[in-house]
């Protein structure tokens, strides 16, 4: 019996660091691939189209063909495919927004790096680090203070809130 069990334990071993290493790999190949912008969203709902109805849930508007790309498994790009602001105006008491969308076709796909443990994602952005959560087809990545608004008569700050992209896998 002595001399089965350090076999049985290296068995073990090396069955239990493969299955181990199997599984990693796995889970970053599920996360490569390109996603596209679907849905803004904000902690605090505004009424960005005016309609008189506050939505934290917006549609990306002229942001609708930005895209983030996992190429291996610590790289990645993310292409903006506008530079947006928000403005305010207030009329009667209601803050009105207005969104200026400044579309360039020479934007290029900026390139980041990542580091994935089970479900999130921790981007280096722009020499910014942004936490993202991945379920299913979906990456979430949130961008502290990222929703800004400013009076376009006073150009005081009017709405500053973290902003998450909502990506799905294409």
């Amino acid at each position: 019996m002595k001399s089965y069990l350090p076999t049985l334990i290296f068995c073990i071993s090396i069955f239990w660091l493969t299955s181990c290493s199997k599984d990693e790999v796995h889970n970053n190949n599920l996360v490569l691939g390109t996603y596209t912008l679907t849905t803004l969203k904000v902690e605090t709902a505004v009424d960005l189209d005016n309609d008189g109805i506050l939505e934290k849930s917006l549609e990306p508007g002229c942001l609708s063909a930005s895209r983030l790309r996992l190429d291996s498994q610590s790289s990645g790009s993310l292409l903006f495919t506008s530079d947006v602001a928000y403005n305010t105006i207030s009329e009667d008491a209601k803050l009105e927004f207005a969104t200026i969308c400044a579309f360039n076709q020479d934007l290029d796909e900026t390139p980041f790096e990542y580091n994935l443990n089970e479900n999130r994602l921790t981007i280096v952005y722009k020499g910014n680090s942004y936490t993202a959560i991945k379920t299913g087809n979906t990456i979430s990545m949130t961008v502290p203070n990222g929703f800004s608004a400013t009076d376009v008569e006073t150009l005081e700050t009017t709405v500053l809130q973290d902003l998450t992209y909502v990506f799905e896998k294409n």
